[in-house]
Order: C-alpha cells, then structure tokens, then sequence
C-alpha cells in the first residue's frame, strides 16, 4: 500500500436491530459487549469499530469487494445466513 491511502475509514460500526442507535450509544458511553447489546437491546453487532485504508493501486472495485469479503468472511456468512 502507498503511504498516503486514497480512501480511509476508521470507527465504523454496523448494528442490525430496531433499537441500533440505542446500542451503539450505550457502547460508546457503557463499553457493552456483543452479548450485552443482544441482550438488553435485542441486536446484533455485525462490525464492530473496523478500519481500514486503501492505496490507489488497490481501487479496483471488484479487487476492493473480493478482499474485504475475504477479510470478514464470518460476518459475510451471519448475514447471508440471515437473509
């Protein structure tokens, strides 16, 4: 990868369920676990606080798509599971 990323992205977050802004503001503000959210809240963190950095030689979309489905194939799994 190049020094400078042309695309960054830290901190994100994906929370499946009804009450997902709930969660994430109890996570920031109780330090909640998985379990925890899908307890008292009834959800279910699929990413939790990912980051990641792209070159320029790796803005192929399909290399992008093909990397980071590699890269998190479980949470790809749970949700294809779930669709």
């Amino acid at each position: 990868m190049t020094d400078h990323p042309v695309i960054e992205v830290r901190g994100i977050w994906k929370i499946f369920g009804a009450r997902a802004g709930e969660a994430l503001e109890a996570i920031n503000r109780e330090g909640l676990g998985k379990p925890e959210v899908l307890e008292r809240f009834g959800c279910v963190v699929g990413v939790q606080d990912a980051s990641f950095a792209v070159g320029e030689e790796k803005l192929d979309p399909q290399d992008v798509a093909e990397e980071w489905v590699e890269n998190n194939k479980e949470t790809v799994d749970k949700w294809l599971a779930e669709s």
